[in-house]
């Protein structure tokens, strides 16, 4: 994360919609010679594979290659539904990437800063997953303390399969709700617990270049307990586009920002051959 962060403009006024012919149409914009804009205007599948959901709403991908802070300094407050990310993890020993690093400095700050841009761009809830570990639990910990009156729920994500160690084996990840405007966190449908479970993302087709892809289950279920079809969605670390994936085949818009411009690549082919129409 130590790279230098492209300037980047606002993308709101950038293209003017047009209606889908039932097939896909992305189109791909440079802001200011240094950041990429692709934009994909679709109908969502008929059928999501994951949660078997019936969509019939007309959908947006509004995909972009900058730094979060940057882009996310362009948009309006109060511009997205929903935000789910995961920012990276500040692990240091860098085995994760093949030409990136998820090293930061002062990682408080880079949670803290990226926290108070979630909230300030989010009308409603933001879903921020991270895991501590012996590099960032300091960190993590008081970030939490830091945002305890926004903090109005924690979910935990187990894992059935975690990596062995000789220590206590981390086995959990935090998922933290925060919202400015909700006082607590209302599900989809009744008895919704605050814990999941699901396998390692052992079968991660990524994993030559990016080896800490989340499991595309994990999106599904914080989606599909707590956001609603046509919602608008953001991920400022998007990676390679697991949320914009579940987005599409769950009938909702999606905006990701991804400061490496291989992993916005893959994200733009991946989310492009996921979302293709049948008719």
């Amino acid at each position: 994360m130590g790279e230098p962060c492209p300037n980047a403009k606002s993308y709101t006024d950038l293209i003017e919609a047009k209606e889908p012919k039932f097939f896909l149409k992305t189109r791909t914009f440079l802001l200011d010679h240094t950041s990429i804009f692709t934009y994909i205007l679709r109908y969502p599948s008929s059928i999501n594979k994951t949660m078997n959901l019936k969509t019939e709403t007309k959908t947006t991908s509004k995909l972009i290659n900058g730094c979060c802070f940057e882009v996310m300094n362009t948009m309006p407050d109060n511009a997205f539904d929903v935000v789910f990310t995961s920012p990276p993890y500040n692990r240091k020993r860098n085995d994760k990437y093949n030409n990136h690093t998820d090293i930061v400095d002062d990682y408080y700050q880079f949670l803290h800063d990226s926290v108070s841009d979630c909230l300030r761009v989010c009308k409603g809830n933001v879903f921020y997953n991270i895991q501590k570990n012996s590099y960032n639990r300091q960190d993590v910990h008081r970030l939490m303390g830091a945002f305890a009156p926004e903090l109005i729920e924690v979910i935990i994500w187990h894992k059935s399969n975690p990596m062995p160690n000789p220590h206590v084996i981390n086995a959990y990840e935090y998922i933290l709700v925060l919202s400015s405007e909700n006082k607590s966190l209302k599900a989809n449908k009744t008895y919704t617990k605050n814990h999941f479970t699901t396998p390692v993302y052992s079968a991660n087709p990524y994993k030559h270049i990016h080896r800490a892809v989340m499991h595309p289950e994990v999106c599904s279920h914080v989606l599909l307990n707590f956001a609603k079809e046509g919602d608008s969605v953001l991920d400022p670390f998007m990676g390679m586009g697991t949320t914009g994936a579940v987005c599409s085949s769950m009938g909702m818009n999606f905006t990701g920002i991804e400061k490496s411009l291989e992993y916005y690549q893959e994200a733009s082919k991946r989310i492009n051959e996921e979302t293709q129409l049948t008719f």
